[in-house]
């Protein structure tokens, strides 16, 4: 996909300035627009109707990643086709106004068209990725098919614990409650730090415990209203 910050300046005062720059360097009037523009369409009122869009006021492409990154897209590559720099200087250091991006993004899965009528290769490949898939699945919802675990989770999305808060939180040994924050630690959800000579734990991965119980809710939601 090719596209672009192309009214920004509406709403922008660094990319109005640069296209005060890039007017002044070439001229008024002078962008591809203007010179292909054979139906002597007014520019202008779609410059109006523009304004009030709510895409023209958003930094592209960094609005396209996120909604991207939320629909599962993995594989997003950016590139700048401008072919003029502006920069100016904030508090943060120099930044740029990219206007014209070229981007491709993949789905995890959409890396290789498959044809599972013809090529038993493609049948071994689409075999292959989807064991290694449902490997790394099962690994996960083994660790949420454990109460504790979930429990710990959920603790811990609230407020940093230590094993000991663990253990009192889920009424068990100071050394079952060790295991379970151990098995958190090597999936990844958890980290710990040292802290006043004490071992403390905090979740890493809250963004997808906060999508996980957006899921269940959702889950219970329809499996209630289908009844």
């Amino acid at each position: 996909m090719i596209d672009g910050n192309y009214f920004l300046n509406l709403h922008d005062i660094n990319y109005r300035h640069m296209q005060e720059h890039m007017a002044s360097l070439y001229g008024k009037n002078k962008s591809l627009d203007f010179r292909t523009n054979v139906n002597d369409v007014d520019l202008d009122r779609c410059t109006r109707l523009a304004e009030g869009l709510p895409l023209a006021k958003e930094f592209r492409p960094a609005w396209d990643v996120s909604l991207l990154s939320r629909l599962g897209f993995t594989n997003i590559e950016i590139h700048n086709i401008d072919a003029d720099d502006f920069v100016y200087d904030t508090a943060y250091g120099p930044m740029h106004t990219p206007v014209h991006f070229g981007l491709c993004a993949r789905l995890p899965m959409s890396n290789r068209i498959v044809n599972i009528h013809d090529a038993e290769e493609d049948m071994a490949f689409l075999n292959d990725s989807f064991d290694k898939g449902v490997d790394s699945i099962n690994e996960t919802w083994k660790i949420l098919s454990n109460r504790d675990c979930v429990k710990l989770l959920l603790s811990l999305y609230v407020a940093d614990l230590t094993a000991s808060q663990a253990a009192e939180i889920l009424g068990c040994s100071y050394s079952l409650a060790s295991h379970d924050l151990k098995i958190l630690i090597d999936s990844g959800f958890v980290s710990s730090r040292r802290e006043n000579g004490m071992k403390v734990y905090r979740l890493e991965k809250r963004g997808d415990i906060r999508h996980l119980c957006h899921l269940t809710m959702m889950v219970n939601n329809e499996r209630t209203s289908d009844r």
